[in-house]
């Protein structure tokens, strides 16, 4: 009975699944409301708005009726509101709806329930077309806004529930008390001669909704600045023909006050109204300028905009006057650019006259860059100059007027000077404005700060702009500065962090230019001066961001033009973050050459991970340095010669020994007796740093004499007794001669006097010294 129960149950499901698909789908329906028109507007004013509102398809029943219920704000007046119900959409599908009648196609007018409210109603019918969505527009003619009506202005639409139609709003309106915005087409330059009439550019205002304009003789004026006044056909009374004209205003020129320097423009309506029904827009053209030479004062003409309309902005600029001369300068913000690279982008600039003409054909200009830094170029032509790769003017920034320059030729062989020769001057009534963009750089490694241009040339142009700011790919830092003293081996450094100041700072693969050939790995390399060297390889490793090292490519290698070493790792891949690189185990040798005071390692090199530049290149030649930065990772400390400790290692049994990592050969090899190690005393003598002229052997007296600086050591075949510098020290052992006729004796006792700590190995049976 429990399985027969359980089968009916999921009878019942089935069927009531069955049953949701088949049944009309008008519950799921959501309509969508959209004002196509939305009005701007103030109180008082009138408008006309449109609203479109769509169905799903497949939301109507063929032949049923629905109505969508709409609602104004309380106390608007309307003057009619219509709908449509188009026969297609979308050019050729048929709608889903036909209006409440039964066609569509038409206007049709909405029925309003209460006469006292501003509510409608509007009904339509489905059609045989529900796979098609339906639409309906609706018309909201000669609405006027209520009093105390501001901000967004609202249509709210309801229907029953289960209809196709659902609740919503949307705002048909932008109510307030709006303002008139003043411009300009463009601004011209001139001299004293002035601006002739009709010279200016139009002068526009336009309403941003009605009712903007205010009404007065002086609704508008216009002031300019002392030294200038209005020239022109400046009549008074003249009506100012309309752009977007209302039939309720007119616009008149009023003339002029304040010694001409003030134009009036007067705004009135035709009664009974006391604003624009729509909103206007009117320009002053035929306007020009005149110039008092001992007031007026170079630069931009503004005039202040003022009078019982409120107008945005409340000042203009309409002019330029000056002299003829013309400027360079930056042009927008100057970008970064990365020290090492062979054609970094710089930043744009513009050349800009004061006055059309201002250049003169075959005048100069020149652009001179800082030291460690030069002009790229891709090529050295048979003849003439190269030329500034990439540069190029920019169209959309541009204004040339048939202003022209030639090519910006490089004439310096240091590469930092261009030149660029005016070809035509510019024509017409505004200035020539060149703006100058993507601007090829060669930058040293370890350059960085301002991308300053010098200029000058013959055209009367001069100063100087930044048009970039250098930053360097990489910084080291140390984490101490250890002692470090001449002729120890293994001596260790302070470990050191390589930072990238920016993603991708480590250059990775160089790609061969003619194709030919492997690709290769770019190598950060870290250098220590000449005198230093590596004994051990150090360990480089990420430690934050995605940098990827070439796995056991760490190694250590000698510069071939200095001879100087350095510790170099290849990098695989370049990073998308800032990455740090830590570089541990560095071990170092100092010999004599190098002075007293600070160790300092380099990151540098040419054609590696931080510099693109090439030795031997014939186009991009390395700068005279490739440093990008340094970092203090030692204190070198020099002792006086009889102080000089060295390292040293002799193995029982065996020949060999080893000085500072070098190997040598003794004729006679260490050996155990009675439990103490026997070295012979002449080769660790020479491991202490004594010179040989200062090991004398006594055949007759059987003594060893060794000399160091201020210190005096002998000793004696068969005595334990020790004497240095006169007094005598008791051995537990005495010197032996071996077989084959050396002073053995167990190395403590030498090594001590001359300040050096002996060690033993049992494992490998070796004695050392340090």
């Amino acid at each position: 009975m429990f399985k027969r129960m359980k089968k009916s149950v999921a009878t019942l499901l089935a069927g009531a699944f069955v049953a949701a698909m088949i049944l009309p789908n008008a519950a799921f329906a959501a309509s969508t409301f959209t004002a196509t028109n939305q009005a701007v507007s103030a109180p008082g004013s009138t408008f006309s708005a449109r609203v479109m509102v769509e169905v799903p398809a497949g939301a109507s029943t063929n032949g049923a009726s629905y109505d969508l219920r709409l609602r104004l704000p309380a106390n608007t007046q309307v003057g009619s509101i219509t709908y449509e119900v188009p026969a297609t959409y979308d050019t050729t599908i048929n709608n889903q709806l036909a209006n409440s009648a039964g066609a569509t196609g038409g206007i049709y007018a909405t029925t309003q329930p209460n006469l006292a409210t501003p509510e409608y109603v509007v009904g339509v019918k489905g059609t045989a077309n529900t796979t098609n969505k339906g639409l309906v527009y609706i018309n909201f003619n000669n609405i006027v806004v209520p009093s105390g009506q501001s901000g967004d202005m609202k249509a709210v639409f309801e229907s029953q529930p289960g209809s196709i139609f659902s609740n919503g709003e949307v705002v048909i309106a932008s109510v307030g008390t709006g303002s008139v915005k003043a411009s300009i087409d463009d601004v011209r330059s001139f001299s004293s001669a002035g601006l002739a009439a009709g010279a200016l550019d139009p002068i526009r205002f336009k309403e941003d909704r009605p009712g903007s304009l205010k009404s007065g003789t002086d609704s508008i004026k216009l002031k300019l600045p002392p030294g200038f006044t209005w020239t022109g056909n400046i009549v008074a009374n003249t009506g100012v023909p309309q752009i977007w004209a209302d039939g309720n205003t007119t616009v008149t020129i009023q003339g002029l006050t304040d010694s001409n320097r003030t134009l009036q423009v007067g705004v009135a309506f035709t009664a009974p109204a006391t604003q624009s029904n729509s909103a206007v827009y009117f320009a002053l053209t035929g306007l020009g300028i005149a110039v008092d030479e001992s007031t007026a004062k170079a630069g931009d003409v503004t005039v202040d905009i003022s009078g019982k309309t409120s107008s945005t902005p409340t000042s203009l600029v309409i002019g330029r006057y000056g002299q003829f001369g013309a400027s360079i300068k930056a042009f927008g913000d100057a970008p970064t650019l990365i020290a090492g690279r062979k054609d970094a982008v710089a930043g744009k600039f513009v050349i800009e006259e004061d006055l059309v003409g201002s250049l003169v054909t075959n005048r100069t200009v020149t652009l001179t860059l800082p030291e460690n830094v030069r002009w790229h170029t891709t090529a050295i032509p048979g003849a003439g100059n190269p030329t500034v790769a990439g540069i190029s003017i920019s169209s959309a920034d541009s204004d040339a007027n048939n202003l022209a320059l030639g090519n910006w030729e490089i004439i310096d062989s240091e590469r930092r000077i261009a030149k660029a020769t005016i070809n035509a001057p510019s024509t017409g009534n505004k200035r020539g404005k060149l703006v100058f963009e993507k601007t090829e750089l060669e930058l040293a490694p370890g350059f960085s700060g301002d991308v300053k241009i010098e200029v000058g040339g013959s055209a009367g142009i001069s100063g100087n702009f930044v048009f970039g700011k250098a930053v360097l790919p990489v910084s080291l830092k140390a984490d101490a500065a250890p002692e470090v003293k001449i002729g120890l081996n293994d001596q260790v450094a302070s470990d050191v962090i390589v930072t990238e100041n920016f993603k991708e700072a480590l250059m990775s693969k160089t790609d061969n230019v003619l194709g030919v050939g492997n690709t290769t790995f770019n190598e950060l390399r870290l250098y220590v001066p000449a005198g230093v060297d590596y004994t051990s390889t150090p360990k480089f490793e990420v430690v934050e961001g995605d940098a990827v090292l070439m796995a056991d490519s760490a190694t250590t290698a000698t510069d071939a033009s200095d001879q100087t070493k350095y510790a170099v790792v290849k990098v695989k891949s370049t990073s998308s973050t800032p990455s740090k690189i830590k570089v541990s185990n560095i071990k170092l040798r100092v010999d004599r050459t190098v002075p007293e005071g600070d160790l300092v390692m380099k990151v540098k090199g040419n054609a590696t991970a931080t510099c693109e530049m090439v030795a031997n290149a014939t186009i991009q030649k390395p700068f005279a340095s490739s440093t990008v930065t340094t970092a203090v990772v030692a204190k070198v400390v020099t002792p006086a010669p009889q102080d000089l400790k060295v390292a040293a290692a002799f193995k029982v049994n065996d020949t060999k020994y080893t000085i500072n990592g070098v190997e040598k050969t003794m004729d006679q090899a260490p050996y155990i007796k009675e439990g103490r190690t026997f070295v012979p005393v002449r080769y660790v003598a020479e491991a202490l740093g004594i010179d040989a002229a200062n090991i004398v052997w006594d055949g007759d007296k059987q003594t060893a004499t060794l000399i160091k600086g201020d210190k005096v050591l002998q000793v004696a075949i068969g005595s334990k007794t020790l004497v240095i510098n006169g007094a005598g020290i008791t051995m537990d052992i005495a010197p032996e001669l071996s077989e084959s006729g050396r002073v053995m004796l167990p190395v403590r006792w030498i090594a001590e006097r001359f300040g050096a700590t002996p060690t033993w190995d049992e494992a490998t049976q070796t004695v050392g010294l340090k």
